[in-house]
């Protein structure tokens, strides 16, 4: 298997070995995974890593995926191409990926098929990550704009996403309806935001047409996100590591809240990637899983490093977004609104229907030495 690009040691891992072997298999009829190495590897590297030329290239793809509607971009990019509203109403759905094991498994597949999509505007694109460190700051004018927004209402008016556009208009039944898979015992429960029209939660009245932060500048010290590698499995990494600080506390520190209900887009829980940091937020999460199962055994990766399906009860149940099925290994990602596993994916699939990837998918398919990525140590801050 070989790189793309020149890259240093990928998946460094703590001086600290790991505990491994304790995971047990909660579905013994799974097989081990047997995926093979794909060819090669494209690189995901730290936004402050990158070239202007490898920045300006994601930021246009984003913008592309944004501007061109889904005819338009079907006929320029083939027929899997989907528009940037897709992703970010993919992620409102059930909720089968959030509050649970499953968050992990559900965001590791929307990056991929969001990166899939922008290497059909441009194949050398591959997603970057943020590191999330104070001295790694990507809230610049040459990067993601400010936090708080400078704008009216805090609006964001600089950087890479100035005055980027937030759909007010959106008319459920007609543009998005037909996506919604027919899932026994599981109903969509969103259509719109608290302003009619608005493609933002339900319960978020912000009523902007474009990107808006009422947060702070937020960063998560590499020392607490290298905590997380020694836990041993997956409900301590995810639940007990992942999903505190680490994964919340950038939503509702940059996202922030305005006056009369209103909730900066990036803390919205239904609809955060109307925010574009998003993805380079959830892209050092996943970081974060290939490093620690990258220190993980045999016998753990056996077990599917314990992955349960388990409930963060208490969470779900304060936003009222509890599973209530949906999340164990060979259930489908994300039912009410699924990801091809060859087409989005671009990974064979062991559920029963051949064609909905499951998430014993990601964790075999999208693993340090299987998937089609890597992701480089940052360069530029420690």
């Amino acid at each position: 298997m070989k790189l793309e690009h020149t890259a240093l040691l990928l998946l460094s891992l703590p001086a600290a070995s790991l505990a491994s072997g304790s995971c047990t298999n909660p579905s013994e009829k799974l097989p081990m995974c047997s995926s093979a190495p794909p060819p090669s590897q494209r690189l995901r590297k730290e936004v402050n890593d990158l070239s202007s030329f490898e920045w300006d290239a994601v930021v246009e793809a984003i913008w592309t995926t944004k501007n061109t509607t889904l005819a338009d971009g079907r006929e320029r990019y083939g027929d899997t191409y989907k528009t940037y509203d897709y992703f970010v109403l993919q992620d409102s759905r059930g909720d089968q990926g959030h509050f649970s094991d499953a968050f992990i498994t559900f965001h590791a597949a929307l990056l991929l098929s969001f990166e899939q999509n922008l290497r059909l505007v441009d194949p050398d694109v591959a997603l970057p990550y943020w590191a999330a460190q104070a001295n790694g700051d990507i809230y610049t004018e040459d990067l993601v704009g400010s936090v708080p927004g400078t704008g009216e209402g805090n609006t964001v008016v600089d950087g890479a996403f100035a005055n980027w556009p937030v759909t007010t208009d959106m008319d459920w039944e007609s543009d998005w309806a037909g996506y919604i898979q027919d899932v026994e015992g599981a109903t969509n429960g969103y259509s719109g935001g608290g302003t009619p029209g608005s493609m933002r939660g339900a319960d978020n009245f912000l009523s902007a047409s474009t990107l808006t932060r009422f947060g702070s500048p937020w960063s998560y010290s590499i020392d607490l996100q290298d905590k997380c590698l020694a836990e041993s499995c997956w409900a301590e990494w995810y639940g007990d590591c992942i999903e505190g600080e680490f994964h919340s506390g950038a939503h509702t520190g940059i996202g922030g809240d305005g006056s009369g209900g209103a909730e900066g887009d990036f803390k919205d829980v239904v609809t955060s990637p109307n925010d574009p940091v998003f993805w380079f937020h959830h892209a050092n999460i996943d970081r974060n899983r290939m490093l620690w199962t990258a220190g993980k055994g045999e016998e753990d990766k056996a077990a599917f490093y314990g992955y349960g399906g388990a409930l963060d009860k208490d969470a779900c149940q304060m936003k009222g977004y509890c599973p209530a099925g949906g999340i164990e290994l060979t259930d489908t990602i994300s039912a009410l609104w699924p990801f091809d596993a060859a087409a989005d994916l671009g990974v064979e699939t062991v559920g029963e229907g051949g064609r909905w990837a499951v998430h014993a998918d990601v964790i075999c398919a999208l693993a340090p030495d299987t998937a089609a990525y890597a992701y480089q140590e940052p360069q530029q801050i420690s």
